[in-house]
């Protein structure tokens, strides 16, 4: 087939569904919503998958979570700690809790979480600006870290420099971040957490070990230690269970929602059968007026083949601006790690757009090979 050929049969076909605006339009709405909610829940599910791996810290199978009831355990307390266990590699403290601020006059609540800079090197956590909580030379204590959604929300430009009331206390930006775990948080210094005069808050206590081996001992044996030696209370477990918590818990959400998927997407599926069908018998009156007036089955075959190839990239430009708009809408205004895999978007949009011209070319070849007596019988 020339390239003439093919461009006719394009505008032909692109004349015939202006001409039947009402059933193209009916065809395309179907095509689309039957596409956009299985691609939505598999980038749901992507991004739960995603948000879960980026928690995790580095080497969680060493580490141990303590949580103090009732207390909290100072530096010198820490110290102690190590000096007693000299197995622990680095002790780090963590709390997050909600608090209102002040941003230009305007009060708000936001999230903010209180951690040891050493923390950053459990979990890995980058700056895409600025500095760190621990750089040499800052002029205060007071300075915080913004997430990167965040800055975006309340700073036009560039958000470093400016201060945020916490509390009746003014802490300095001196650095963003976009870890999926902060993206929406205000991070800052542990010291500065006591000068807030908090009430009821627990800190936890990332206590990493310089091997895994026998870390459930370990852990029985630091309990016991805080018990007897600072007379609290402590909950601890092992990072690596909290993990495998954490898995399960996304395996089960996740294998729901692919469930889910599956059979939308084969609903979707026999819908795009059942439009396909309805069409091809509404036009078989035209196809046996065509072969009477001398037009050809293979000219009548391609002209409605490329009225249904139109249709499926229509359907696919519709869906995936319907998708960006929806997911940027969900970023902004619920969740702030939504996103969408472009290799899931193709499968989704593959199998439809290839299954609909399957049926779509097997559908018209059993039509265009009946002679006109067949069709009007």
């Amino acid at each position: 087939m020339t390239v003439d050929r093919i461009l006719f049969n394009f505008k032909t076909a692109y004349g015939n569904l202006k001409r039947k605006k009402f059933v193209s339009l009916s065809i395309i709405l179907s095509l689309v919503l039957g596409l956009l909610f299985p691609v939505l829940v598999l980038a749901f599910g992507s991004a739960i998958i995603e948000f879960l791996n980026s928690s995790v810290i580095k080497d969680f199978d060493k580490v141990i979570l303590v949580t103090i009831k009732n207390g909290s355990l100072s530096e010198a307390d820490i110290k102690k700690i190590m000096i007693e266990n000299t197995g622990i590699d680095t002790i780090s403290r963590y709390n997050y809790f909600q608090a209102t601020i002040i941003l230009e006059g305007d009060y708000t609540r936001s999230n903010v979480v209180a951690l040891d800079s050493n923390y950053r090197e459990l979990s890995q956590m980058a700056l895409c600006g600025g500095k760190w909580l621990d750089t040499d030379g800052l002029s205060s204590d007071f300075v915080c870290i913004i997430g990167k959604n965040f800055a975006k929300k309340y700073f036009a430009k560039n958000s470093l420099g400016n201060k945020i009331n916490i509390l009746g206390n003014q802490f300095e930006i001196i650095g963003v971040t976009d870890n999926i775990n902060f993206l929406d948080s205000i991070i800052i210094p542990m010291n500065c957490l006591d000068k807030l005069h908090l009430k009821n808050h627990d800190l936890t206590y990332y206590i990493k070990f310089k091997d895994k081996y026998e870390l459930e001992k370990q852990a029985v044996l630091l309990k016991d230690f805080i018990s007897d030696k600072f007379k609290f209370t402590a909950d601890i477990k092992l990072y690596k269970d909290k993990h495998k918590d954490d898995i399960n818990r996304e395996h089960a959400f996740t294998t729901v929602l692919f469930a889910i998927t599956g059979v939308v997407l084969l609903y979707a599926l026999l819908n795009i059968i059942n439009i396909i069908f309805n069409k091809v018998n509404e036009d078989r009156k035209s196809y046996g007026i065509k072969l009477a007036l001398g037009a050809s089955q293979k000219d009548i075959f391609m002209q409605n083949f490329f009225e249904l190839i139109i249709l499926s990239l229509l359907s696919s430009i519709i869906v995936t601006l319907a998708t960006l708009i929806v997911i940027y809408i969900i970023n902004n205004y619920i969740f702030s790690f939504f996103s969408i895999s472009i290799n899931i978007y193709i499968i989704c949009v593959f199998i439809c757009i290839i299954f609909s011209l399957l049926i779509s070319f097997l559908m018209l070849r059993k039509i265009t090979k009946l002679s006109i007596m067949e069709i009007y019988r």
